[in-house]
């Protein structure tokens, strides 16, 4: 396991930087997985992979290669120059924006409609302003039975989570998903 205090600072590099990366933490484990990709033509045994709900030509699977570590893209990166990432203008969701889709998705889910439904409330912070290595290490404390995750690409941006939902679960032969 990569010692956590090397997470945070490569996390935070390499979004200075706009390196791609990924760092997660699968449910229940205590392992963090890291890795940094510089050289694209780069190809590795470890990585990550990034798929869109629809892919497109616009949205198609990205791939991660763990080429450096924690550790070792402390040391890489730093010569590199400092990148500005393109911020996003959006707004967060208010309260009442988040109860006006949980009425209206609880009125369709009664009305047989849409069998299930994921809300999710947007709330938006300056990225420049967040140490998120610190909130993703944070996340894996807080929440030790979810699939915490952050990834960068220049194509997809920055993502950060905690999912709580176990897709699947295998024990043995036998696979059970929710």
């Amino acid at each position: 396991m990569t010692n956590i205090f090397f997470i945070k600072d490569a996390i935070n590099l390499a979004l200075r930087k706009g390196i791609s990366f990924y760092a997660c933490r699968l449910p229940n484990d205590r392992n963090v997985h890291f890795g940094a990709q510089v050289d694209s033509e780069f190809c590795a045994a470890e990585g990550f992979r990034i798929v869109p709900f629809v892919e497109s030509a616009e949205t198609s699977t990205r791939l991660i290669y763990a080429q450096y570590d924690a550790e070792s893209a402390q040391k890489i990166l730093q010569s590199l120059p400092e990148v500005r990432l393109r911020e996003i203008p959006r707004q967060s969701t208010s309260r009442e924006e988040y109860h006006v889709e949980f009425s209206q998705a609880m009125r369709l889910l009664v009305e047989g409609s849409l069998k299930k439904v994921v809300l999710s409330r947007t709330i938006l912070h300056n990225a420049f302003d967040m140490n998120w290595g610190q909130i993703f290490c944070s996340l894996t404390k807080q929440y030790p039975s979810a699939f915490v995750f952050v990834f960068y690409t220049p194509e997809t941006g920055a993502w950060m989570g905690a999912s709580p939902e176990i897709l699947g679960t295998l024990h043995g032969s036998e696979f059970r998903t929710m």
